[in-house]
């Protein structure tokens, strides 16, 4: 294996060194000799990344941060090897934590949805973000789902 050089006028072939790298333009590859053979420098599996950002940064509050106009999420099909089920799991690690889905307005609650310093399932919705309307809850022990009209102040949790 060489590598090909054309410098005024003159080709020179030269052995690669490992940590060389090489940019296939035609494939949009970048690849790395590594003393044996050329690799791609990206990975074919990624683990325990801190932080990823797509299509915005990501930082400590925000490990994994998306900037996107549309997200799909879909089955592994059976002929994928799949089940064709879609699961996706969210878990608290006690009771009194929470666990919540938080839909804002230009960086404002607007709404949450969870399980905030319990295990019943409830909804509130807030114009300002900061003075909430617990709408429902749903408890986890009968099923009975009570609809309070009461503002509720400070939101269902401190947003952290």
């Amino acid at each position: 294996m060489s590598v090909v050089l054309y410098v005024d006028g003159v080709w020179t072939r030269l052995a690669p060194r490992p940590g060389w790298r090489a940019w296939i333009e035609d494939e949009g590859l970048l690849l790395v000799w590594d003393g044996a053979a050329w690799v791609s420098i990206l990975p074919t599996v990624l683990q325990k990344m801190g932080l990823l950002g797509i299509g915005t940064t990501a930082d400590a509050a925000n490990p994994f941060s998306a900037k996107l106009d549309a997200a799909l999420w879909t089955a592994k099909t059976a002929t994928e090897g799949g089940t064709g089920d879609l699961t996706y799991t969210l878990n608290k690690e006690a009771k009194v934590d929470d666990l919540s889905l938080t839909l804002q307005t230009g960086y404002a609650t607007k709404a949450l949805l969870g399980l905030f310093d319990s295990d019943d399932f409830q909804l509130a919705v807030s114009d300002d973000g900061s003075a909430f309307f617990d709408t429902s809850s749903v408890d986890r022990l009968t099923g009975i789902i009570d609809q309070p009209r009461l503002p509720r102040y400070k939101g269902i949790h401190e947003l952290r």
